[in-house]
């Protein structure tokens, strides 16, 4: 899907679609809910967002162009188009200074030009910065949603969540992950959200044990039909 994407760098309504369809994506395979909180996506799978992906892939493209030498077209292209054009221009080296103003990285030019970095360098470079600015932005958002305080973990690139991973990957254990994250995350529904939220009348007591009303806490501690299992884990 991102295939490519760093020769355009999308912006606006192109951005928000191609995030769009990679969050869908992303809870399809950990089996949640289309209604769960964006940050929850991140913080779960440790992925980055498409659009931080896109950026990575650009600010190494460019760095590859920096790399050609001085007689190849698209490094006499690159040296023009930063020395002489202004922040309004629409060209793609234009974007990729914009990208590293928004990631607190160096001036292009400089970088690439006159003090070059080595290439593992520069993708060390990239990699920090751009992990730093998404895990600072995630973790804040995820601060406004009350429904997130049960993952009690931060979001850090490439670590998965532990409720979303087993040791032995047996079918049985797997079957259990989409409970759990839907419980983590505030999107199991109980009796009480489908009495709250539909139109016909719901019975809001356990089905289970058929005594108290349906609730997250009920359904972790109180259910004495769920004691067998509770008593194992407590």
């Amino acid at each position: 899907m991102l295939y490519g994407l760093e020769t355009l760098i999308p912006n606006g309504k192109n951005l928000h679609l191609i995030n769009k369809q990679y969050k869908k994506m992303l809870k399809q395979i950990l089996s949640l809910t289309t209604n769960l909180a964006d940050p929850a996506v991140y913080i779960i799978s440790g992925q980055l967002p498409a659009e931080a992906e896109i950026h990575k892939r650009a600010l190494i493209s460019f760095d590859n162009i920096c790399r050609s030498g001085k007689s190849s077209m698209e490094w006499k292209i690159a040296e023009r188009q930063l020395s002489i054009k202004n922040m309004r221009s629409n060209s793609w080296f234009i974007e990729i200074k914009k990208l590293c103003l928004k990631y607190d990285i160096d001036d292009p030019y400089s970088i690439c030009f006159v003090v070059p970095l080595s290439k593992l360098l520069w993708k060390k470079l990239i990699s920090t910065k751009v992990n730093g600015y998404w895990e600072k932005r995630i973790n804040d958002g995820s601060k406004l949603y009350p429904t997130l305080s049960y993952l009690e973990m931060s979001y850090k690139v490439g670590q998965c969540h532990p409720i979303a991973r087993t040791v032995d990957a047996n079918i049985r254990d797997i079957a259990r992950i989409p409970v759990r994250l839907k419980i983590a995350t505030g999107t199991y529904i109980f009796q009480t959200n489908r009495a709250a939220f539909n139109q016909n009348k719901i019975d809001v007591v356990c089905m289970l044990c058929n005594y108290s009303e349906e609730t997250l806490a009920h359904f972790l501690l109180g259910c004495t039909r769920l004691e067998y299992i509770r008593k194992d884990i407590l």
